[in-house]
């Protein structure tokens, strides 16, 4: 998992770059500490719109969307 964490910063990071040579002040936020106050997340951040990526190894018990045991899904969307 945290070499998974590792690979995603990245990702997002190079995204980042490639963002910033067509928008000066796209932006990259990460969320989450290891006591699991916050939700882990990554977002990337243009003026007003944003992707954010949740990550779900925190999900509570009782939240709408729970992770499945060996699930391969990457993507999911929320509006």
């Amino acid at each position: 998992m945290a070499q998974a964490k590792v690979d995603l910063r990245e990702i997002v990071s190079d995204a980042l770059s490639d963002l910033q040579a067509v928008e000066p002040d796209a932006a990259f936020e990460e969320h989450g500490d290891e006591r699991g106050w916050v939700e882990p997340s990554f977002t990337l951040t243009v003026g007003e719109v944003g992707l954010r990526i949740d990550l779900w190894e925190r999900r509570k018990t009782g939240h709408p969307v729970q992770p499945v045991q060996d699930d391969t899904m990457v993507l999911a969307a929320a509006s």
